[in-house]
C-alpha cells in the first residue's frame, strides 16, 4: 500500500496471477491482520498450480467497508518452489466502487493494445413475463491484459424484448 494520504483500505482484496501455463484462480488476500494500511507491506501465501513464467496479475478491490478506495503501490509475486518472481507496479487508486479491477503487468512489460478485434455478442432474453427491458444495457469485456470499457448494446429500438435473441458486433 502506498504512502499517500488515505491510501489504506478495509475493502476485500483478491488477486489472480496469470502465467504462460495458466492461472492461479482467484485468491482472497486476508490473513486476519489489519491488512492494506497506508505505507505497509502485506505478505500472503497461497497454494496454486505452477503457472509458469509470470505474465500479469488481476487485482480486485470489492469497494466494501469505510474508506474503501485504495492506493496500491505495487504487487510482487514469487513462486516459493521455483524462485520465479515478478514485480507488478501500479502506483494508482482503486476506486471505492464495488468490484473495481485492474490488470497489472510486470516491470518493463507493456501490452499491445493497438490491435483491435471485433467481438460478436449474443444476448438471449428469457420468455418469462416481464423479462424484457427498455432500459439501456452496457457491456464491458475483461481479459487478462485489458478491459474494453463500457459499450452500449444497441442496434435497433426493440432490443431485449421477451423471448428474443439480439446479436451485436
Amino acid at each position: 500500500t502506498s504512502d499517500v494520504r488515505g491510501a489504506g483500505t478495509d475493502a476485500n482484496i483478491t488477486i489472480q496471477v496469470f502465467g504462460l501455463k495458466g492461472d492461479t484462480g482467484v485468491k482472497t488476500l486476508d490473513d486476519s491482520k489489519n491488512n492494506f494500511e497506508r505505507n505497509m507491506l502485506d505478505t500472503f501465501f497461497f497454494k496454486a498450480p505452477d503457472v509458469g513464467e509470470l505474465q500479469s496479475c488481476r487485482v480486485v478491490c470489492d469497494g466494501s467497508g469505510l474508506g474503501a478506495a485504495w492506493h496500491l503501490d505495487y504487487v510482487t509475486v514469487a513462486n516459493v518452489s521455483t524462485g520465479a518472481y515478478a514485480k507488478f507496479p501500479y502506483r494508482n487508486w482503486f476506486d471505492d466502487s464495488p468490484g473495481w479491477a485492474h490488470t497489472l503487468l510486470p516491470d518493463g512489460k507493456t501490452a499491445d493494445l493497438s490491435k483491435q478485434v471485433t467481438y460478436q455478442v449474443t444476448v438471449y432474453t428469457s420468455d418469462i413475463r416481464g423479462a424484457g427491458t427498455d432500459g439501456e444495457v452496457y457491456l464491458s469485456l475483461k481479459g487478462s491484459l485489458a478491459t474494453s470499457g463500457e459499450s452500449r448494446l444497441e442496434n435497433h429500438h426493440s432490443n431485449f424484448s421477451r423471448n428474443k435473441t439480439d446479436v451485436f458486433e
